[in-house]
């Protein structure tokens, strides 16, 4: 079962604090984390965070007391003068292990103009991988390999992280607008039973329908963006009337793409055509999975990308 653990939120630290801080994030479930994300606020920026995994011993009720930490790497970040402190940075480090706890590591803050009191901000946090359930290996089996004590990295080499759903990743909900990416990850649900079930034409058309919205979801986040602009500049009209531009935009693309149909909330229809999308000729965005980053020795392997600062 995958989990997707994503904290959207604003967190700063308190004037002139010490540093190094700490954020502990409990998991629902003992779990294999198989990818993090973090989005840094554009201008109160820390140097460095390290990043930590707690377990506790099976059996055990999972407390920070009795928690016990493995380190796993850490990644640096630019201090974001090129941006002029618009623009946020994100990072997409791989791991590969088990816990229940992630602790985050907050180095000091890189020094610019706009941050006055020497802080650190957090926007985003989201944590990809599955929920595990403890099980204790016979000790008597002689294929039973005892690997309790080995190097967290060793670890990453040998279990490389399994695909994952461009619908997980943080910079998808970023960017898109809410309702068409709730919709999207049941449609991605719906084509992954038509490939078990062997429904050829459903799953295709349900491609052409993910792939569609998507480009729907941006346009309505860009308008999203536009409406809060406006409302900023106290322009209330025009942000009237950019909200009626998206609901009118956001129905008749559910027109259009059958989305309804597709959903089959009413359970699959009994030998019934699948009506194809309407869709245009623009080139489909190819939202296929990166090849996983290998670790490096010290530093964990990140994918970094730059977001507008006016993104929530």
């Amino acid at each position: 079962m995958l989990i997707d653990r994503y904290f959207k939120l604003f967190l700063f630290f308190h004037r002139f604090c010490l540093y190094p801080q700490d954020i502990v994030i409990q998991l629902d479930f003992r779990s294999r984390l198989r990818k993090i994300q973090i989005l840094a606020h554009q201008f109160l920026i820390p140097k460095k965070i390290e990043f930590y995994v707690g377990d506790v011993p099976d059996g055990t009720k999972p407390s920070l007391e009795s928690a016990r930490y493995t380190r796993v790497g850490y990644v640096s970040f630019s201090d974001n003068e090129n941006s002029g402190y618009k623009a946020r940075e994100l990072k997409s480090i791989h791991v590969d292990a088990h816990g229940v706890f992630l602790k985050l590591v907050l180095h000091k803050n890189h020094i610019n103009k706009h941050n006055l009191y020497n802080q650190v901000g957090l926007i985003a946090i989201n944590v990809i991988g599955d929920d595990i359930e403890p099980t204790k290996p016979d000790s008597m089996d002689p294929d039973f390999l005892d690997l309790s004590d080995k190097d967290p990295i060793v670890d990453g080499y040998i279990n490389k992280p399994d695909y994952i759903s461009p619908q997980d990743d943080l910079a998808f909900d970023m960017f898109q607008d809410p309702e068409i990416s709730q919709i999207i990850r049941k449609l991605e649900r719906k084509k992954q039973e038509a490939v078990l079930q062997e429904r050829d034409d459903y799953e295709k058309t349900l491609k052409t329908t993910i792939s569609e919205l998507q480009k729907v979801g941006e346009k309505l986040g860009k308008m999203e963006v536009e409406k809060r602009q406006a409302v900023e500049n106290e322009d209330y009209d025009k942000a009237k009337i950019k909200k009626i531009q998206m609901d009118e935009l956001r129905l008749q693309s559910y027109k259009d793409l059958h989305v309804i149909d597709l959903l089959e909330l009413n359970g699959a229809p009994k030998n019934k055509e699948v009506k194809e999308p309407v869709v245009d000729n623009a080139t489909h965005v190819d939202s296929s999975p990166r090849p996983a980053t290998p670790y490096e020795e010290q530093a964990l392997p990140v994918h970094t990308s730059n977001t507008d600062g006016e993104q929530p």
